[in-house]
């Protein structure tokens, strides 16, 4: 009797493993996760390609070009909306979520060809899926300017683009500068004083051995006298956070 006990229990232990194995067999990520990134995660890297510069949760864009692919998600995101046209300039930066949000510079202007234009940071948010739509935008102020257009003795830029001599007066300025390289994104506007104040919206990086050093964005102001001499006269941290 004892022995027929013991091959009873035996034989129930073997039952109790075969059961396990089978559900293991089932369902093979029982024990283990897979950690491998989707194709839909691959594509957010690819798009985005700034990891290591955050900044709440945002990352300033490494290349502030506006790629085809982004430009096709901007237009998808910003058709349905009535009354406003937008023109991307750059883009600041982009926060990987359950898909990925973009802020780009934009000029917005009430008429395509004739209304007043304004500088704006338009968000759009891109699904995983690679569905783009609107989230919002809020003007860009220049400091010492109280609102959105010619206030506070600024004029807005009728043209954002840098150019050469735009370049020449950050490296100027940014040459009595040190420990740290300005790279100009969009020109916003200027004021006439004895010479020229100019607002440049610039991505700022500490001059370090680390590659990885993350960049600021900041609107700087620099006084130009009337010899041509450049200046920094103050710096403003921006905040991507939407």
């Amino acid at each position: 009797m004892k022995h027929f006990t013991k091959i009873a229990a035996l034989g129930l232990t073997a039952v109790c493993l075969t059961g396990c194995l089978a559900a293991c067999a089932k369902n093979p990520n029982a024990e283990t996760k897979n950690t491998e990134p989707t194709k839909a995660e691959q594509k957010q890297d690819e798009e985005t390609g700034d990891k290591g510069m955050m900044t709440g949760g945002w990352a300033v864009a490494k290349s502030n070009a506006v790629t085809e692919q982004q430009m096709k998600y901007f237009k998808e995101a910003i058709v349905p909306i009535n009354g406003y046209f937008y023109e991307p300039v750059a883009l600041v930066g982009t926060q990987v979520v359950s898909g990925v949000n973009y802020c780009f510079l934009c000029k917005s202007t009430l008429d395509q060809k004739n209304g007043t234009g304004t500088l704006k940071y338009t968000y759009i948010y891109v699904n995983t899926q690679g569905e783009a739509s609107f989230m919002g935008d809020r003007d860009v102020l220049i400091p010492g300017a109280a609102g959105s257009q010619s206030l506070g003795g600024y004029s807005y830029a009728a043209n954002p683009e840098i150019t050469a001599d735009i370049q020449k007066i950050v490296d100027k300025a940014a040459a009595k500068r040190l420990g740290a390289e300005y790279t100009p994104i969009a020109y916003l506007g200027s004021q006439v004083v004895s010479g020229k104040n100019h607002a440049i919206l610039c991505k700022t990086t500490p001059v370090t051995a680390d590659p990885n050093a993350a960049s600021s964005l900041v609107i700087v102001t620099i006084y130009e006298d009337l010899q041509g001499n450049c200046e920094i006269t103050g710096t403003t941290n921006i905040s991507l956070k939407f």
